[in-house]
């Protein structure tokens, strides 16, 4: 997939707390021509996956708002990131990432298809 600027969209991908479902998942998008960068001055979009508890809350949300000034687009990716997925009453610590910060685009699934990111992906090119 190309991006309006006529280049490969590059994608920064962040997990925390995953079970590495969607990390596969996400991985798989190289598939569609998506390129992975390991700086996210150089992404056009963020892709999260996974959730992260309250002890490591403010330093993430520290973290990713530093990243989300820097990208064009944010990109929650699995149930885990959106509504605790799997882990919805396990902990009461476990946070989804979705009651924190408003993304562009959320992809549900446990974990969703690599079709289905790349949809995600280009409904955040939209807005």
């Amino acid at each position: 997939m190309k991006s309006s600027k006529g280049k490969n969209n590059r994608i920064f991908h962040l997990s925390f707390g995953s079970c590495n479902g969607c990390d596969i998942e996400v991985t798989a998008c190289r598939l569609f021509g998506y390129i992975f960068s390991d700086n996210v001055e150089d992404s056009d979009v963020i892709l999260l996956t996974g959730l992260f508890d309250e002890r490591s809350r403010d330093e993430t949300l520290k973290s990713l708002d530093i990243r989300r000034m820097s990208a064009k687009k944010l990109v929650l990716v699995g149930s885990c990131c959106i509504s605790k997925g799997i882990f919805d009453g396990c902990k009461d610590d476990l946070l989804e990432m979705s009651g924190s910060f408003k993304a562009d685009a959320y992809v549900f699934g446990c974990p969703p298809s690599p079709k289905e990111i790349d949809l995600g992906i280009k409904l955040a090119g939209r807005k």
